[in-house]
């Protein structure tokens, strides 16, 4: 089943991004080390090419990111369990793997901010608090460990959405408030590599990036506060080993977190890219060579959603979904439409159910991609379903003599760029038919 996956689906290469690694020592939760082999053990028997960053970056600039199915492995924020858990578990596999280091918290000079509120919420006796948030009031109430811990994640995603200003004063009352003391150096569970392990684990073929100073959001920074962050992070990293490289990390690395201002300031910065945490494949064409910030899926533990992701079946499943809701808001292309055979009948029959007397007679114009045929008996099957109502099928499709043969049918080739809206108005009165799509063609 998995090699019939890989020749069925596009080529795609994709950059995978983790955080933290379980450590039993230290009672820190994570991935797991026994997933984590035995996913890179797969991706090893399955011959797939794992790229270090700087490697994909340059496919990405010669324009060949789809020669073959390829994988990149980054982890985010340097904590101690990299080094004591995973960097090992990297180099028994020969893997490549880029770690994007704060560098304020590897210099000692502070806490990652959201593990200030993990640990405030997890050590006081209080039971409940009110945190007074510029858009209001917040309450939190809890009894067991993980609401403590869901409490400090609520208002950690509430914190990545306010000032900078803001969002620091709250993290000076909230220990207050609980009545927690913070410690200059954060316990084991939220300690960082040191940079002795940083050099250690370069010479096992790990580099490293800038991910800023301090972990804030970029978003909420002023122009020369963000040149200040990823500067003095570059140079700090580039200090403590010779394993830099000019790739950005951006912080949380969300929609809401960054813009292109702060991409092209980490160009200026001597930078050759981002990368974020909004998830997507990388396709030829789609990125440049010049301030490109590229995407990441989070690493799934589980081996099942880990071959979804690195055979482009995640990706799959994800325009499916998005072309559902074009539908319902615009006239598609062709390169956009993308449902099932079984959704095919079901939106057919249900559009034939749902059409108004305002167009008795349209037709159901079905889209569909060169890649796969659409086969006859679905053609059937949907030419019965509108026969039944009085109605015509009308196909659009890039590949009109796969249809060869199939009667009663009308047939308009068009180019993958066509807007299904003007190719209504090809076919008398059917201006307003709606679409039913299907596309195997790149997932975006």
């Amino acid at each position: 089943m998995l090699p019939l996956l890989r020749r069925v689906l596009p080529t795609s290469a994709i950059i995978l991004t983790l955080h933290r690694f379980q450590n039993e020592e230290t009672n820190t939760v994570g991935h797991s080390a026994a997933a984590l082999r035995k996913n890179l053990a797969y991706l090893r028997r399955q011959k797939y090419r794992i790229l270090s960053l700087p490697e994909l970056f340059d496919r990405v600039a010669e324009g060949t990111v789809e020669s073959e199915p390829s994988v990149a492995f980054t982890v985010d924020d340097g904590y101690s369990d990299f080094h004591s858990v995973a960097a090992p578990i990297f180099a028994e596999f020969d893997c490549p793997v880029t770690v994007f280091l704060p560098t304020g918290f590897l210099d000692g000079q502070l806490w990652l901010w959201w593990d200030v509120l993990e640990y405030a919420f997890s050590a006081t006796s209080h039971r409940s608090t009110a945190i007074s948030l510029s858009s209001g009031e917040r309450r939190y109430t809890w009894r067991e460990d993980a609401e403590r811990l869901a409490c400090a994640r609520d208002l950690a995603e509430l914190l990545e959405r306010v000032s900078d200003d803001e969002r620091k004063s709250v993290l000076q009352l909230v220990p207050a408030a609980l009545e927690v003391a913070i410690s200059d150096v954060p316990p084991p569970a939220f300690a960082p590599m040191s940079w002795a392990e940083v050099r250690k684990d370069a010479r096992r073929g790990v580099t490293f990036g800038p991910h800023t100073v301090s972990h804030p959001i970029l978003s909420q920074l002023s122009a020369d506060q963000v040149r200040e962050e990823i500067a003095t992070s570059w140079r700090r990293v580039r200090e403590e080993t010779d394993a830099a490289i000019p790739v950005f990390a951006i912080p949380n690395g969300q929609p809401h977190a960054f813009g292109s201002r702060d991409v092209l300031l980490a160009s200026d910065a001597g930078m050759r890219g981002c990368v974020s945490t909004i998830p997507g494949y990388l396709r030829r064409g789609k990125y440049s060579a010049n301030a490109t910030c590229l995407p990441r899926f989070p690493y799934q533990d589980d081996m099942p959603h880990f071959v979804q992701l690195v055979t482009g079946l995640e990706g799959a499943k994800s325009v499916l979904r998005d072309a559902v809701a074009r539908l319902r808001t615009k006239s598609p292309t062709l390169q956009e439409l993308s449902v099932s055979r079984r959704t095919a009948r079901r939106q057919t029959g249900a559009g034939i159910r749902g059409q108004t007397r305002d167009h008795p007679k349209v037709s159901f114009i079905i889209a569909w991609s060169p890649d796969i045929p659409l086969s006859a008996i679905l053609v059937r099957d949907l030419h019965s379903a509108c026969a039944r109502s009085g109605r015509e099928l009308v196909i659009v499709t890039q590949r009109s003599e796969r249809l060869l043969g199939t009667s009663r049918v009308q047939i308009i080739t068009a180019g993958a760029d066509a807007d299904l809206g003007s190719m209504r108005t090809r076919v008398p009165g059917h201006a307003r038919a709606p679409v039913v799509g299907h596309h195997t063609g790149p997932f975006q």
